[in-house]
């Protein structure tokens, strides 16, 4: 917006501690836009829109790319808040330790791949509730601002499929009623709780910067000891496609009980080599061990995981 607030909005000033305050006088309004200080080096940054419509409603949620971007929660992210007066409307947001993000930043470079959730909620009004709802809706992306080495793709995990976002530019889904959720915040003011499974996981593949690195990609197959376990309410699974697998590599990450019985595709496509993490949040799941598969060409390893409720 380049600092240049529009008629009925704003900016929300997130604290992190302590005490203070901000005053703006009606003397300090501006007849013209100035400099707005929080722009980045435009080198190291890049973004993604997209583009939620569902009939009458639309809605619109980000991913941005800057050096000081985590996979989790960290300061760049801006919440999806709920809004002061409830309505039916289409929300689209992403998510990061269960707390629903409007702008969900991520590292400008890193080794290997980040999934993430992101979800695409149709809702209705009951008293006091959001319910959410069946119906049509349409998801696209503009990729005008995506650095040139980061690659998207879009798992639909009620359908099973794969979106190569630079091939194509919107998609076209039904969403599923999933529950409800109450319309007033614990606070004044709040982000959107999350709700049943997300719809889709997007997968964020970064490729090496700069001249040959070689150097920096893993020699061999692992599954790394996944972290925390037990867990709760969600854990991270780390895994290193090796260098000498110089083609992108079918791969699968699947979760089964400890029966054997299949559960659950975390993820299934081709995966380049490097490091490579995805968050496993197994909403719907209950308290219990489960067995989590790795299989990369013909390599396969295993690990026990304990969800705790």
């Amino acid at each position: 917006t380049d600092g240049l607030i529009a008629p009925l909005q704003g900016f929300l000033f997130l604290a992190s501690g302590g005490t203070g305050s901000i005053t703006i006088d009606v003397a300090d309004k501006s007849s013209s836009s100035g400099t707005f200080y929080r722009i980045l080096d435009e080198g190291s940054i890049g973004s993604i829109t997209f583009n939620i419509v569902s009939g009458d409603y639309m809605d619109q949620t980000f991913v941005s790319f800057m050096n000081n971007g985590e996979s989790g929660l960290d300061i760049a992210d801006g919440y999806k808040l709920m809004p002061l007066s409830a309505s039916a409307r289409v929300v689209g947001l992403s998510y990061a330790e269960d707390t629903g993000l409007d702008i969900h930043n991520l590292p400008f470079e890193y080794d290997g791949i980040i999934s993430l959730p992101l979800d695409v909620l149709l809702l209705a009004m009951d008293g006091y509730n959001c319910m959410t709802e069946a119906g049509d809706a349409t998801l696209s992306w503009d990729l005008d601002q995506l650095p040139n080495h980061i690659e998207l793709s879009l798992t639909d995990l009620i359908t099973g499929i794969e979106i190569d976002l630079s091939a194509q530019d919107e998609y076209s889904f039904t969403t599923e009623p999933k529950g409800s959720f109450s319309a007033v915040p614990d606070g004044p003011i709040g982000p959107y709780p999350l709700v049943g499974v997300p719809r889709f996981t997007l997968h964020v593949t970064y490729d090496a910067l700069g001249n040959n690195q070689q150097g920096t990609l893993p020699i061999d197959f692992a599954l790394h000891p996944i972290y925390p376990n037990p867990f709760n309410p969600s854990t991270t699974i780390r895994f290193d496609i090796p260098n000498s697998l110089e083609i992108m590599q079918p791969t699968s990450l699947l979760v089964y009980d400890v029966s054997g019985r299949y559960l659950l595709t975390l993820l299934d496509q081709p995966m380049k080599p490097g490091y490579h993490e995805i968050t496993w949040n197994p909403n719907g799941f209950s308290s219990g061990v489960y067995l989590v598969k790795l299989k990369t060409g013909t390599q396969t390893s295993t690990q026990k995981v304990t969800y705790v409720k």
